[in-house]
């Protein structure tokens, strides 16, 4: 009997690529566009790791007295 089943294309389990991060999430991400090009600058290609670099940045530079962060509420 032949194998009819389809080998391509569409849901097969085990497909895609594997999460590589621990507590890694899916978020949706509003960019300007030069935010969006340092961003792929600063992961050599990769946005997602530019964001995360840049994030370690920020929180590096948020837990020194280098620069102050206030917050302004929003009215």
């Amino acid at each position: 009997m032949k194998n009819t089943q389809k080998t391509h294309g569409g849901k097969r389990r085990g497909a895609g690529a594997k999460p590589t991060l621990e507590d890694a999430g899916v978020f949706k991400v509003y960019l300007d566009r030069r935010t969006n090009e340092i961003m792929l600058r600063l992961g050599k290609g990769n946005r997602s790791l530019g964001i995360r670099l840049a994030g370690e940045v920020a929180e590096s530079l948020a837990n020194s007295d280098i620069i102050q962060f206030e917050r302004k509420d929003r009215t």
